[in-house]
């Protein structure tokens, strides 16, 4: 978000990353689980603010559209992308 401008929404994303304790694991398996923990602790609103701000608008969206038409060859693959079995 901030390679794109985007600090407050930057920000935004670091206080979700400090709800799970300053990392969000990777495998799927591991952040449902850390998800889990987190609503244990937080209850089931434990996101609600961010999701407000990360919703409450659209300049994400317009600076990431900015940025892909600046870089579009940051956004090209270049061969085969394999997908995981979970996203299917």
């Amino acid at each position: 978000m901030k390679m794109i401008g985007d600090e407050k929404g930057a920000s935004n994303l670091q206080k979700a990353v400090e709800i799970f304790g300053g990392d969000i694991p990777f495998d799927y398996y591991e952040r449902h689980e850390a998800l889990e923990k987190v609503y244990e602790i937080y209850g089931m609103k434990a996101f609600d603010q961010i999701d407000d701000e990360f919703y409450g608008g659209d300049l994400f969206e317009k600076l990431m559209d900015e940025y892909i038409e600046l870089h579009p060859s940051e956004f090209v693959v270049d061969g085969d992308y394999q997908y995981s079995e979970l996203v299917r």
